[in-house]
């Protein structure tokens, strides 16, 4: 797993990313966050439920599958790998989104066949 999140680490402005499951615990994590690593888990797993039910229930959309965040300081992905795990990505904020969705998607293909 940490290989395929290494590749990703190479897309360029992609600063970290970790799998994560939907309990919040890490299972794995590459590139450099100013954040614990077990912080951004927990707290992107309450931030990623809250998200996920109100696509399902308030906006009748289905299940959620992708989730970006803007900031001033840079962007962050939630791609859902599974029913029990999700890819967190942090960007910078210059980035090429459309290769940066693309990576995300591949990875998590990836990943799928791991988990």
């Amino acid at each position: 797993m940490e290989d395929i999140l290494e590749v990703l680490n190479q897309t360029p402005g992609v600063q970290g990313s970790l799998i994560v499951g939907k309990d919040g615990l890490v299972i794995a994590s590459a590139g450099s966050t100013e954040q614990d690593p077990d912080f951004l888990g927990a707290t992107t797993a309450e931030l990623y439920s809250s998200v996920e039910s109100g696509m399902m229930e308030r906006f009748e959309r289905g299940e959620l599958d992708m989730l970006s965040m803007e900031a001033n300081g840079g962007h962050l992905f939630f791609k859902n790998i599974n029913e029990v795990t999700y890819l967190l990505v942090m960007t910078s904020q210059d980035i090429n989104l459309g290769l940066i969705r693309y990576d995300i998607r591949r990875a998590s293909q990836a990943l799928q066949e791991q988990l």
